[in-house]
């Protein structure tokens, strides 16, 4: 079981850092698959990737337009951008579930139609 850092609770807590600990605390894999990398999606992502490359993939395909945050354990997924605007101010849709399936691989694969290597 995974809980906020001390001191840290849910609203003030920033996506990038939770992907982070999630990554160096609970060992868990992280493949991001987004439309496109942009310069600020680039900053966030190397911010992520410097804190334990081994963890996170970054797969792109500009037919997207859903998001997804991908993991051995749950998904994040919807048509939400995944920057500060969408998460605060836009009326966006998100879902987070339990992912059924042994590997990230095969959700992407299942849900989004999408072969990716992870």
């Amino acid at each position: 079981m995974y809980t906020l850092p001390q001191g840290r609770t849910a609203p003030n807590w920033r996506l990038a850092e939770l992907l982070r600990d999630l990554a160096v605390q609970a060992d868990i894999r992280v493949t991001l698959i987004v439309r496109e990398r942009d310069q600020g999606f680039a900053r966030a992502t190397n911010y992520l990737v410097a804190s334990k490359p081994s963890h996170f993939t970054v797969y792109d395909d500009t037919t997207l337009h859903a998001k997804a945050i991908v993991t051995e354990s749950f998904v994040v997924h919807g048509s939400s951008n995944l920057l500060e605007r969408s998460i605060h101010y836009n009326a966006e849709l998100c879902s987070l579930d339990l992912n059924p399936y042994p590997s990230a691989r095969q959700w992407v694969r299942s849900h989004m139609g999408l072969s990716v290597s992870i």
